[in-house]
């Protein structure tokens, strides 16, 4: 099983994501020249749970996002547990991962439909202060 955290942006915004890249010091970056997308990629789990997600929680996310980022950290947690490594584990990741972004797609949306009721509740910010 494989984990991803990753940031993607307009193929302009690629200075951005050279920043962020230098800031945590993992992951790599790919451009791809079809799409002129540029995406930040973190693949490994112990880059993922050891710097990514002590940063978000040290610095919580002020949008909707930090519902998905919610979901994401207790998949996280659970692979780092090992229990991908069981049918329950699984089927609770996969539960988990059906409602994360946008959920599945095409034969798993169906096995596993998004259940707005399993994501978690997350008051929007209505303003962010400048110091």
């Amino acid at each position: 099983m494989q984990v991803i955290f990753s940031i993607n942006l307009h193929g302009r915004d690629l200075q951005i994501l050279n920043k962020i890249k230098a800031y945590f010091g993992v992951g790599n970056i790919n451009i791809n020249k079809k799409t002129g997308e540029v995406n930040y990629l973190v693949r490994s789990i112990k880059d993922i749970s050891s710097v990514i997600i002590p940063h978000f929680n040290q610095y919580k996310l002020l949008t909707k996002k930090k519902a998905d980022f919610e979901l994401f950290s207790r998949i996280v947690k659970l692979v780092v547990q090992n229990q991908h490594l069981t049918i329950e584990g699984l089927n609770k990741i996969c539960e988990l991962r059906a409602c994360l972004n946008l959920g599945f797609k095409g034969e798993l949306a169906k096995k596993y439909p998004l259940d707005i009721n399993k994501r978690p509740v997350v008051e929007i910010a209505k303003y962010i202060e400048k110091d």
